[in-house]
């Protein structure tokens, strides 16, 4: 579909900011226009650390770096940024700005890591970023180091789940209940580079969402630490997470059961569910309703390009359109895409995903929906007992 109403799929840059803009001690200095770089803040925070040079078309047609330079020198002797990452936007990409050659031509002048990002939103989806960006974090910075017992990272918790937060703290929770283990970092949110630095001393990394992948595959080649894949989605997925977390630390865990709110009634469990979400979300979500719950008429998109799962499609303006149209779902889990979509009945709105075009500036929900404290909380909100109907920004 060339041509879009609502909000297009980001690209492969919102999905390295997604990630970058959470770890403190980074900077990021975007060489293009400030409108596109004012637009990305908007998404990530006022107090995100994303600065732009601004161009005008003097450097687009001489290709023209100084003023690229100044700000770069200007970042550095603010003496905040550990490390500056230099990026490309669409429109430097499309002149064919070497970014790599630049900051190594350029290392020498400043006291702050300069890391070259060619991530212009040209092509591919934000999924892509953020593997990216992930991997590239981790490739740069983490060191080998002893371990710290009885310690774990999570991995893949990144800014554009809205919950994120709420749910880290539930996984926090239930692994220090059933183990007496700590969690050294989430990864990458409000993190900091001398965390990733030492992300080797855990003695293992729980990956949330396929993104992620690439980080835990190579810190397992690399420093031997073994990781265990989980979206962390319903009771059984959690029962599973528990046995693999069991099996590679050797402890048993402090209780074997789990506990859950009773099953849903018939009448909920006929309910039309319309879900969009990240592939791992999505998927998740899905086999927790229809698995567990027993819900018979749940539909679920990934807000992506493509998807690993034939049961779940990439997002199309034109099929959300026929689902809200046709269906007229009863309980929508997603972000404002579906939310505010133009005449769609009341319903049930489970936020998910980061808002489209609205600034956060209010307390988020403090529920997660990951976790066994999440999935008694989902069964609620699914009868309408529980927070439900909580918007974003309320």
């Amino acid at each position: 579909m060339p041509l879009y109403r609502y909000y297009p799929i980001p690209g492969d840059r919102m999905g390295f900011l997604w990630c970058a803009t959470q770890i403190s001690g980074l900077g990021i200095l975007e060489f293009g226009p400030m409108g596109t770089t004012n637009f990305a803040t908007r998404h990530m925070g006022e107090n995100a650390p994303i600065y732009s040079t601004h161009i005008n078309d003097h450097i687009l047609t001489f290709g023209d770096t100084a003023n690229l330079r100044a700000a770069i020198r200007e970042m550095d002797l603010s003496g905040r940024f550990e490390a500056i990452a230099v990026a490309v936007s669409s429109s430097t990409a499309i002149i064919g700005f070497d970014v790599e050659s630049f900051c190594e031509e350029e290392q020498d002048k400043v006291k702050a890591r300069l890391i070259p990002i060619a991530f212009s939103a040209l092509g591919t989806d934000y999924t892509v970023g953020l593997t990216r960006a992930m991997e590239l974090f981790f490739k740069t910075y983490v060191e080998a180091c002893l371990q710290k017992p009885r310690s774990y990272n999570i991995l893949g918790c990144c800014a554009d789940e809205y919950l994120i937060e709420n749910d880290i703290k539930e996984l926090q929770r239930t692994l220090s209940e059933m183990f007496d283990y700590h969690c050294r970092m989430s990864y990458p949110l409000n993190t900091s580079l001398r965390e990733i630095r030492f992300a080797a001393e855990a003695e293992f990394n729980i990956v949330l969402r396929q993104e992620a992948l690439p980080a835990a595959i190579w810190m397992k080649e690399r420093f031997n630490i073994p990781y265990v894949f989980s979206d962390c989605y319903g009771i059984q997925e959690m029962k599973k997470l528990l046995k693999e977390v069991s099996e590679v630390i050797r402890v048993s865990p402090r209780c074997a059961q789990l506990d859950s709110v009773n099953a849903l009634s018939a009448h909920d469990k006929e309910k039309h569910v319309l879900i969009l979400g990240n592939q791992n979300s999505a998927n998740g979500l899905l086999r927790c309703l229809t698995e567990e719950l027993e819900m018979h008429n749940v539909y679920a998109m990934a807000f992506s390009t493509t998807t690993h799962n034939k049961s779940i499609q990439p997002y199309k303006e034109e099929i959300l359109e026929r689902q809200m149209q046709d269906t007229g779902p009863d309980v929508l889990i997603g972000n404002s895409i579906l939310f505010d979509f133009p005449g769609h009945a009341p319903s049930i709105d489970i936020p998910l995903l980061k808002p489209v075009g609205i600034a956060m500036k209010t307390p988020r929900p403090h529920y997660p929906l990951r976790g066994i404290s999440g999935y008694n909380q989902l069964t609620l909100m699914l009868e309408g007992k529980g927070k439900g109907n909580v918007l974003f920004g309320e």
